[in-house]
C-alpha cells in the first residue's frame, strides 16, 4: 500500500505541473528581402522623394509559452540594422544625399503585452547610431541619436513548424525627422523573421507514471 500511494503521490504532482512552459526567450530576428511592399522605406522631403532598404537584424525578447507558442510581450533590444544610401533632387535645394545609416532595435520599456497578435507600434523605433544627410549645398545632418519610430498596431505571429516555432515581426513606419529646418518623411513596413524551439508537452512523462501506477495496482492485487 505504501508503494501505491508513493507512486500515486508522484504522479499528482507530475500532472500539478504546469503543463505550460512560459519563459523569456530571446530571438534574432532577420529582415525579409527588400521588396515595394516590406523592408524598403519611402523617403519625402519638400517635393523630393526617393527609398532606401532595410536589411541586417533585430534582437528580440518574447514572453512566451514554448509549448503553445503564445507570445504575451515583446521588447526589442539590440541587433543591427542598416539602410541603403539614396538620393533625390529637391526644388531650390538641389541634389539632396544620405549615406546609409545603421541602428539597433530598441524599446520603450517596459516590453508591450501583445493581444493576440498584436501589439502598440509606437512603443518600438530603431535607435540610428551612424548614416548622415546632405541637403544640397547645406551643412551634412548627423542622424547618429535619431529615433525611427513604429506606427500604428504591430503584429507577431509564431506558427508550429516542426520543432520550432516560426516567429514573423512586423510594424509599419511614419516618422518625421528635421533636416534643416524641414520634415523628412520616413514611410514604410518592417517584417523580420526568427524561431523559437518548441518544448513538447510532457504528455509521455504523465503515461509513464500513470503506467507505473497501474502496474503497481495490479500488482497490489494479485
Amino acid at each position: 500500500m505504501r508503494i501505491l500511494t508513493a507512486v500515486l503521490a508522484v504522479s499528482l504532482a507530475v500532472c500539478l505541473q504546469p503543463l505550460a512552459n512560459a519563459a523569456l526567450v530571446t530571438t534574432t530576428l532577420t529582415f525579409d528581402t527588400p521588396t515595394a511592399a516590406v523592408n524598403r522605406l519611402a523617403l519625402t522631403l519638400l517635393d523630393g522623394a526617393t527609398t532606401t532598404d532595410v536589411s541586417g537584424t533585430l534582437i528580440a525578447r518574447l514572453d512566451m509559452d514554448t509549448t503553445t507558442g503564445v507570445v504575451t510581450s515583446l521588447e526589442l533590444d539590440g541587433g543591427l540594422v542598416s539602410t541603403t544610401d539614396w538620393s533625390m533632387t529637391i526644388t531650390g535645394v538641389g541634389l539632396t544625399t544620405g549615406v546609409g545609416g545603421v541602428g539597433t532595435g530598441d524599446t520603450t520599456l517596459p516590453a508591450t503585452l501583445l493581444v493576440g497578435n498584436n501589439f502598440d507600434a509606437t512603443r518600438h523605433f530603431v535607435a540610428l547610431t551612424g548614416g548622415t544627410v546632405t541637403p544640397g549645398a547645406a551643412p551634412t545632418v548627423n542622424l547618429a541619436g535619431t529615433d525611427i519610430e513604429g506606427f500604428g498596431t504591430g503584429t507577431l505571429t509564431s506558427t508550429l513548424n516542426g520543432g520550432v516555432f516560426d516567429i514573423v515581426f512586423s510594424m509599419q513606419i511614419n516618422d518625421d525627422e528635421d533636416v534643416v529646418g524641414q520634415n523628412l518623411n520616413i514611410s514604410g513596413t518592417l517584417t523580420a523573421r526568427g524561431q523559437v524551439v518548441a518544448v513538447p508537452e510532457p504528455s509521455s512523462s504523465l503515461v509513464l507514471v500513470g503506467s507505473l501506477a497501474l502496474g503497481v495496482f495490479y500488482r497490489r492485487r494479485s
